[in-house]
């Protein structure tokens, strides 16, 4: 029996008992999984968020050569026009796997050049969504499949007190600690703007988007803020080369002061 058509067959079990399987599956087979973050040893790095307003933070930046473009989500298949940037490059994409991203194709890892997709894993009993995505895209698109540990995801939810952290903090927290010769990181505002169009364009104004991001209530955006900052500045303390984008800058400012309008960056 070949993977895949084991996968199919454990998608028609009970819930309880796909939750059980992947759980004992997470157990033998995550360290296979598991990204190292040394493989990004001596790279330029770009997370190039949605958030409405970071390409013009991108097009203020100094023009730069980077070995990896990180995206996020829906971030695979929106065209961003940016400076020397193809609008669809995506080296690689941290997705939630998740019914609230827009699924993911053959057609779209191959047309945006993905290498590698990373699922981070919010508990042991969904690791069946990254074997999963291995047996749809490793031969079909030649993508890796990788994960974010469980012990990283839970040392995140600890610092937040228990709220579960954003794609776009797990995504920060991985390169933040990976050896890097640069990290730039633009289009985040704390998510109290809307999105660049085609990213998720249910939200026309900056309130709706952020009254989505209230209602669910996974989320705790000051906390995340607050991590942001201290991490940053403990990179930047320690010899890293980080640029934020103006918008990420200034919404860490106005958060920092306690101004109307902060809010949490991520997505």
């Amino acid at each position: 029996m070949t993977r895949r058509v084991a996968l199919r067959a454990a998608e028609r079990l009970p819930r309880v008992w796909q939750a059980r399987l992947s759980k004992w599956l997470y157990r033998r087979l995550w360290r296979r999984y598991a990204i190292n973050p040394n493989r990004f040893q001596g790279h330029h790095v770009l997370i190039l968020g949605p958030a409405a307003g970071g390409l013009k933070d991108l097009d203020g930046l100094a023009p730069r050569s980077y070995d990896d473009v990180v995206r996020l989500n829906n971030g695979l298949d929106t065209e961003m026009l940016a400076r020397g940037i193809d609008p669809y490059r995506t080296d690689i994409l941290f997705h939630s796997l998740t019914q609230d991203a827009r699924p993911v194709t053959p057609e779209t890892l191959r047309r945006a050049g993905v290498r590698l997709l990373v699922h981070r894993l919010p508990s042991q009993g969904v690791f069946l969504r990254a074997l999963a995505a291995e047996a749809k895209f490793r031969t079909s698109a030649g993508v890796e499949i990788g994960v974010i540990p469980m012990a990283q995801f839970n040392a995140l939810r600890a610092a937040l007190g228990g709220s579960s952290p954003s794609s776009g903090m797990v995504c920060l927290d991985f390169f933040l600690s990976a050896p890097v010769a640069s990290l730039t990181v633009v289009g985040f505002t704390f998510l109290r703007t809307r999105y660049v169009p085609g990213y998720d364009d249910r939200f026309e104004t900056d309130a709706e988007a952020f009254a989505r991001v209230v209602s669910v209530g996974h989320h705790d955006p000051e906390a995340e803020a607050r991590w942001v900052q201290e991490r940053c500045r403990a990179a930047q303390m320690a010899g890293l080369d980080l640029c934020l984008g103006a918008g990420m800058e200034a919404a860490l400012a106005h958060e920092k002061t306690g101004a109307e309008g902060a809010g949490s960056m991520f997505l």
